[in-house]
C-alpha cells in the first residue's frame, strides 16, 4: 500500500530557514567573506583581529619566498572565483590585502 503524504508548508519553510541558517554561518564563521568585511581588514592588525572580523580562511597557506602566511578567503556575491587574499608578515601583523580572479578555479578540465 503507498501512501502519498502532501507537501507541509511548514516542513518546507522549516527546510528552507535551515538551509539559509547553514549558509549564513557558514559566511560568518570564515570561509567566504563579503566586500564590507573585505574592506574592514586593515595593514597592521593581527592574525587574532583578522579571525575574530572574516572567520577562519578558506584556506592558509605558507610559501618559502613569503613572510608569513596568505590567508584566502571566498568572496560572496561576487563570481565563484572572486578570492580575497591576506598576506601577514613574519610577525603576524597584516601587510597587503588584495582581490583578484582565480582563473584556475571552476576552469574546465
Amino acid at each position: 500500500m503507498n501512501i502519498i503524504r502532501k507537501a507541509n508548508p511548514v516542513r518546507w519553510l522549516l527546510a528552507a530557514s535551515l538551509l539559509f541558517g547553514v549558509t549564513a554561518s557558514h559566511a560568518a564563521n570564515g570561509i567566504s567573506v563579503t566586500r564590507q568585511q573585505e574592506a574592514q581588514v586593515k595593514v597592521g592588525m593581527n592574525a587574532g583581529e583578522v579571525t575574530q572580523l572574516l572567520g577562519r580562511p578558506a584556506r592558509n597557506v605558507q610559501f618559502r619566498n613569503e613572510p608569513g602566511p596568505l590567508w584566502f578567503y571566498d568572496v560572496i556575491g561576487m563570481t565563484d572565483a572572486t578570492i580575497f587574499e591576506v598576506a601577514f608578515s613574519a610577525d603576524g601583523k597584516v601587510i597587503s590585502t588584495r582581490e583578484y580572479l582565480d582563473l584556475t578555479k571552476n576552469a574546465a578540465p
